[in-house]
């Protein structure tokens, strides 16, 4: 059963009904079920209040064994209060807390830098180390499997955290690790070489 209060007509329970009953059978989690049905009754006016601080809330328990982490059962429960656009809120958090696709924009990284990252862990022996360094083509600037699995390399052996501990994405480089990278390079004596590959290749020109 759907119902309301407040609404600007029965348009919106209908609309909350019809989504979540054409839903069944669907395969679909049941909060996400829930949380279309509350978007389309949004869609169709929702709360006559429009313009006003509102809320919206989504709560699903599963009392099947080894369903939730919870006693009671509680496995989903989003609970948005004082909020310009409640409805899309809740729908923001569920798919960001469900990793469903469409969240976040995905997309390999490209650009300079990418191939300076490159450049270094060549020049410190973790990628492709039989390599005389890394030429500057497209693919080098292309932020690959390859290039991350030595940053992972390159993480462990300074004892920083990486994908087997649970603590970092992938070939993750910040600001600090590129700098811990460049001061090994100096150590090995390579830094000016690389410096001037990278300025030679990166001048700006206008």
């Amino acid at each position: 059963a759907a119902q309301g209060n407040v609404l600007v007509g029965p348009e919106v329970v209908h609309a909350v009904a019809e989504t979540f009953e054409s839903s069944e059978g669907s395969g679909r989690h049941l909060a996400d079920r829930l949380v279309e049905a509350l978007e389309a009754g949004q869609a169709v006016g929702g709360d006559r209040r429009a313009g006003r601080l509102q809320s919206a809330s989504v709560m699903v328990v599963d009392p099947r064994q080894g369903m939730a982490r919870r006693e009671d059962g509680q496995t989903v429960h989003i609970n948005v209060c004082q909020h310009l656009t409640p409805v899309a809120e809740v729908r923001r958090i569920y798919d960001t807390v469900s990793g469903t696709l469409g969240f976040r924009e995905l997309y390999m990284p490209t650009g300079n830098d990418v191939w300076q990252v490159k450049l270094l862990m060549n020049a410190l022996g973790y990628f492709r180390p039989d390599d005389k360094g890394v030429d500057r083509t497209a693919q080098a600037m292309v932020y690959d499997g390859e290039i991350a699995r030595a940053v992972d390399a390159f993480r462990d052996d300074q004892g920083l955290s990486n994908p087997s501990s649970g603590g970092t994405p992938s070939g993750f480089v910040d600001a600090e690790v590129a700098a811990l990278m460049w001061k090994l390079v100096e150590e090995t004596g390579r830094a000016h070489d690389v410096r001037k590959t990278i300025r030679d290749a990166t001048r700006i020109r206008r």
